[in-house]
């Protein structure tokens, strides 16, 4: 359990926090072998993503080729250019839930209030709870301005047995 979790802080701190002489190219995610990066074309876009994902326009919605499976979310500009991108990293249903609860529990006492001045990275950290009669959620979001990292916790309310209990994932946005 320790191991998984150093190595996701390991993993999340690496991509959320790029080398400054990378920060003059524009933010890409890769979806596979296709390569997509902010303020490229959405006609590009289509046909790079073409082999192995299907796009579906109306929503941005970057679906597997069986359509069973969203692999991410898309949006775009007036001038059909992309300004925003999600991916889904990770979704390990209930077996990650452990995981993403010690690593919210570690981080909400590092963003604990410090004094004036004192700067623990160039990232901001953002932890959020949600509990709703139905459904309770705790997520954190790891951000540079341009890439944000979301890990999420999930955990439903419910006598459905087809429904699992929690389940938990990890997104990859740039804007």
């Amino acid at each position: 359990m320790t191991n998984r979790l150093a190595l996701l802080v390991a993993v999340v701190v690496f991509i959320a926090v790029p080398l400054e002489s990378q920060t003059t190219a524009p933010p890409s995610l890769s979806f596979g072998s296709a390569t997509l990066s902010l303020g490229m074309p959405i006609e590009t876009i289509v046909t790079r993503l073409a082999d192995n994902y299907t796009f579906e326009r109306s929503t941005g919605r970057v679906w597997s080729k069986d359509g069973r499976t969203i692999h991410g979310a898309l949006r775009f500009d007036r001038s059909n250019r992309l300004i925003q991108a999600s991916q889904t990293l990770d979704s390990s249903g209930p077996s990650g839930v452990p995981t993403v609860e010690a690593l919210y529990n570690a981080l909400a006492q590092v963003t604990a209030p410090r004094p004036a001045g004192t700067r623990l990275c160039r990232c901001e950290i953002d932890l959020r709870e949600s509990a709703q009669p139905d459904y309770s959620s705790r997520a954190i979001s790891v951000s540079d301005g341009r890439h944000t990292i979301t890990i999420e916790a999930a955990h439903l309310n419910t006598t459905d047995p087809a429904l699992p209990p929690s389940a938990t994932g990890i997104t990859e946005t740039i804007e």
